[in-house]
């Protein structure tokens, strides 16, 4: 059973690993592709070089999303990693087997006169 379980979580991560990395692919490939066009844009039309500025923002916009995107995908392997190494079942192999977990979730309803 734990190993049911064990495979179907690693093949979910790799999947969502994946996922990841084919969408770093195309924000780094949309980013180029838009640098290039604005650069060539501005030398073809003769168009002043401070109008490269406007790229700047879409720019680092990919970025920031390349950026969340690796993290994302080190988290996943790290969780990969961890699941590999067992380190994630000797830290909370233990919750798979409870039968309820309290997580301290409450719900307060006051009445207000």
């Amino acid at each position: 059973m734990a190993s049911d379980w064990f495979l179907e979580e690693y093949k979910l991560l790799q999947s969502k690993i994946d996922q990841v990395l084919t969408s770093q692919f195309q924000v780094r490939s949309w980013s180029v592709s838009l640098l290039t066009g604005f650069v060539l844009g501005v030398f073809a039309t003769h168009t002043s070089p401070l109008a490269l500025l406007i790229a700047v923002p879409i720019i680092l916009t990919f970025q920031l999303q390349d950026k969340r995107q690796e993290w994302f995908r080190k988290s996943l392997s790290r969780r990969a990693a961890d699941l590999e190494s067992g380190a994630w079942e000797e830290r909370y192999g233990h919750l798979r087997n409870k039968h309820e977990l309290d997580v301290g979730l409450r719900l307060i309803v006051a009445e207000l006169d």
